[in-house]
C-alpha cells in the first residue's frame, strides 16, 4: 500500500521518502494544510499454472446453461487466491472504480529449437497461440468479483493493462494480477 498525496502549492509531497516531516504517521495521514491526500490501494495476487481463458457457456440437451468444470476451477482458484490476499491486508471488497493490471506469463512450447526458445525468453517473440488475452481479462474479472473477492462487480474495472508474455523457465508459468483503487 503506498500514499499518493496532491498539494495546491509549489512545493509538493508524494514519494514516501519524500513525505512532509511534519507528518507522524502514514496510516494516520489525513491533511497537510491545504492539500488533498488519497490513499492508493494496491492488491497484487499471482496464480501459479499455465493461464487460462474464460470458456464459453455450454448447454445441456434439454436447455440448461452451465460453465465448463476447467474455467469454474480457474475462476475459484483465482478467487481464493484474492480471498487470501484480501485477508492478509485486511480489506473488504471494495466498491469503487478500479484499475486492472494483467500480466499473463505463457509457457514456452518445448518442441521449439533452442534458438526460439531462448528468443521467446527474452520477450523477441510474444505467444500468439490460445488463450486469448481477452478470455484471460474476462477469467481474472470473474475471479476477482463478489464478496469474497477484490471488487463487488467486475464493472467497476475502468481501466485494464494487459499482457501476455512468456516465462522463465525457471519460474514456469502464472497469471499475476494487480488491482489498484483509490
Amino acid at each position: 500500500m503506498s500514499i499518493v498525496v496532491y498539494k495546491k502549492s509549489k512545493k509538493t509531497y508524494g514519494k514516501r521518502n519524500n513525505i512532509d516531516p511534519g507528518c507522524k504517521s502514514l496510516k494516520t495521514l489525513n491533511k497537510i494544510e491545504d492539500g488533498i491526500v488519497q490513499e492508493l490501494k494496491k492488491v497484487e495476487i499471482e496464480i501459479s499454472g499455465q493461464p487460462i481463458g474464460k470458456g464459453r457457456p455450454r448447454f445441456t440437451k434439454v436447455g440448461h446453461v452451465y460453465t465448463p468444470p476447467k474455467t469454474k476451477e480457474y475462476e475459484d482458484r483465482i478467487q481464493a487466491a484474492a480471498w487470501a490476499k484480501m485477508q492478509e491486508l485486511k480489506l473488504k471488497p471494495t466498491g469503487k472504480f478500479v484499475h486492472l493490471k494483467l500480466i499473463a506469463f505463457m509457457d514456452i512450447p518445448k518442441s521449439w529449437n533452442k534458438v526460439k526458445r531462448l528468443e521467446a525468453e527474452y520477450g523477441v517473440i510474444k505467444p500468439v497461440s490460445k488463450p486469448d488475452l481477452d478470455n484471460i481479462c474476462k477469467i481474472a474479472k470473474d475471479g476477482i468479483s463478489g464478496m469474497d473477492g477484490i471488487i463487488l462487480d467486475d464493472k467497476q474495472v475502468t481501466s485494464i493493462d494487459a499482457q501476455k508474455v512468456f516465462c522463465h523457465p525457471d519460474k514456469g508459468p502464472l497469471l499475476y494480477i494487480c488491482v489498484t483503487w483509490t
